[in-house]
């Protein structure tokens, strides 16, 4: 058996464990029933996505690698700032009210950030162009996901989106990489993922 495959399992059930329990008011009940009243389950799921938001944007940098510049120095400090926003969001559920200009402005950006890796991949041999970016296709769909899930702060509510979101991406990541693995041929983005294929996709 492949090698990658059994480590991608090993981790996978991990990851799974991990995102139910932050994803899920399973994750409260349980740490809640060893020490009553010590955790809500929305600081679970906003620790999960701060964590996934920090990894995404370190493996971006790391991907994408940097100059000596002052851009990898510049992309912590604004993906924290704009997860910082929408994160004040967050706990006011400030999401359900009004749908805001700044965030088309944002929607937009990540359109503009896909059309620029597949239709102008050149602007990212620049590190401007990666600052940019990375703090687009990083920061603004973790901060959004923010709004997903609908909770109480008064009770232990606290709905699947999120869990249901997982669980498609999950399957359509596991069936590319699988599709991709034994029919693709055709590189899709080279710069950014050299094994990714179009058959995958």
């Amino acid at each position: 058996m492949d090698k990658n495959l059994i480590q991608r399992t090993v981790s996978g059930i991990v990851y799974v464990a991990v995102i139910i329990l932050c994803s899920t008011p399973l994750g409260a009940q349980l740490l809640n029933s060893i020490a009553p009243g010590l955790i809500k389950q929305q600081y679970l799921f906003y620790g999960l996505m701060s964590l996934l938001l920090m990894v995404g944007t370190w493996e971006c940098v790391k991907i994408m690698k940097f100059g000596n510049g002052y851009e990898k120095w510049v992309v912590y400090p604004l993906v924290i700032f704009i997860f910082y926003i929408f994160s004040k969001r967050y706990f006011n559920h400030d999401f359900f009210f009004d749908f805001r200009l700044s965030e088309i402005l944002a929607l937009a950006l990540i359109g503009i950030a896909v059309v620029t890796l597949f239709k102008f991949p050149s602007e990212l041999y620049f590190d401007s162009g990666k600052l940019i970016f990375t703090v687009i296709y990083v920061a603004l769909p973790f901060s959004f996901a923010l709004g997903l899930p609908k909770f109480s702060s008064y009770s232990d509510a606290f709905s699947l989106e999120i869990l249901f979101l997982f669980v498609l991406i999950w399957s359509s990541d596991t069936f590319a990489y699988l599709v991709g693995k034994f029919f693709g041929k055709h590189k899709m983005a080279p710069k950014i993922s050299p094994k990714k294929t179009w058959e995958g996709y």
